[in-house]
């Protein structure tokens, strides 16, 4: 069985978000969703989460991402990922999508302490 190496939650919305503030409405709903379906997939994943994403289109269709490391999906990360991905185009939005990116649980797990020496 392959390992997921991500997992998110995109809309494309049929009139443009004006702004961010309409973008962060919009969050609110796609991080529930993106909780939602991390919940399902736990049952059957043991990587965990190496960085938090999200993708913003543009009304001129152009596109830009934001990342951070972290291992807690946190409505308050994504609303700064928002922001900081947001100030790149200052423009409506077409799409706005949230995800996770899993890290390899072998190089995640904390190596043994030889504390006999």
């Amino acid at each position: 069985m392959r390992r997921r190496k991500s997992l998110s939650v995109e809309d494309t919305f049929a009139r443009d978000l004006p702004g961010v503030a309409a973008c962060d409405a919009e969050l609110v709903m796609l991080h529930a969703e993106l909780l939602r379906r991390l919940e399902r997939l736990s049952g059957g994943q043991d990587g965990r989460i190496a960085s938090l994403c999200l993708k913003l289109r543009f009304d001129d269709f152009t596109a830009t991402t934001a990342q951070m490391p972290g291992f807690e999906p946190e409505l308050a990360h994504y609303r700064e990922l928002l922001r900081k991905a947001w100030s790149r185009g200052r423009r409506p939005e077409r799409l706005v999508g949230v995800g996770v990116r899993f890290g390899c649980g072998d190089r995640l797990r904390q190596l043994p302490l030889d504390l006999s020496a």
